[in-house]
């Protein structure tokens, strides 16, 4: 478990918590107490966050559990159970930082009679909550204003040379459709396809322009686990976006994004309305 993160805006949520024992109701209300980017758009869905604290206070809490090794905090056998799915979620999409769209999606099929009560008597609308919430979103940002311009010694623009090598990498640590959309990079006289390297292994990759030809589009991008939270994915981040900038685009868009938060902070990329 020691290889796994919450992201910031997860632990902001639990911060928001007060309760000895954290059920399901618990961590959804923290959540939406939070109400900062995709959590945003879900609060404005829901009553109000005291309608949803008084809801919790008129009713008994689920069954004591144990401390969750993932997020430090005595938990509910229930939201145990969503915690650890969500985890499950989270490897699936070879990640290592537990958000708050891993938990959601989680909370979103229990069945737990505890917080489906919850969900009634607070008309919670689920499907409206999962559809800004669990799924892959876009995300654009101005490259006006962009002022990056240190690059760092291990991402380098790719070479044609390079084009077997960096494919083989992509199959093997992320999917054979990332690895055909990226070899379309290679059909272009300027590769629009940056490397991270460690002395000479291949650690990282980011590409633009290629998903569906698609101009001023970020992505996909990727960075060996062993090697996540060094900067690598901000580092190529930078330099793709200073070669759009450079190319004349006027802005970025990050298409079915992931991690969010990632390029929320990493660059001041916003969510684009569904």
């Amino acid at each position: 478990m020691s290889t796994y993160y919450l992201t910031d805006r997860v632990t902001r949520s639990l911060a928001l918590t007060h309760t000895e024992v954290l059920s399901t109701v618990d961590l959804f209300v923290g959540m939406m107490e939070e109400a900062t980017g995709v959590l945003k758009e879900a609060a404005a869905y829901c009553p109000s966050v005291s309608v949803m604290k008084k809801w919790l206070d008129d009713h008994p809490q689920e069954k004591e559990g144990c401390i969750h090794t993932m997020i430090q905090r005595k938990v509910t056998t229930e939201l145990e159970k969503v915690v650890d799915e969500a985890i499950c979620y989270m490897q699936r999409y070879n990640q290592i930082f537990l958000n708050e769209g891993h938990l959601l999606k989680a909370l979103c099929k229990s069945n737990h009679p505890y917080w489906l009560s919850f969900v009634h008597e607070c008309t919670i609308p689920i499907e409206k909550i999962a559809a800004c919430t669990i799924y892959a979103r876009n995300l654009a940002r101005s490259l006006h204003d962009l002022s990056w311009s240190v690059r760092s010694n291990e991402i380098k623009r790719a070479t044609y040379s390079e084009k077997e090598e960096v494919l083989a990498f992509i199959r093997t640590n992320f999917s054979r459709e990332w690895a055909e959309t990226v070899s379309e990079a290679f059909t272009n006289e300027v590769i629009p396809l940056f490397l991270a390297k460690k002395q000479t292994k291949l650690i990282g990759f980011a590409v633009y322009d290629t998903y569906e030809k698609r101009s001023q589009h970020f992505g996909p991008m990727g960075v060996l686990r062993s090697e996540r939270k060094r900067g690598i994915g901000e580092q190529l981040v930078t330099c793709c976006l200073q070669d759009m900038k450079a190319k004349g685009y006027e802005s970025v868009i990050f298409y079915e994004a992931g991690p969010i938060e990632f390029y929320e902070k990493v660059c001041g990329a916003e969510l684009l309305s569904q």
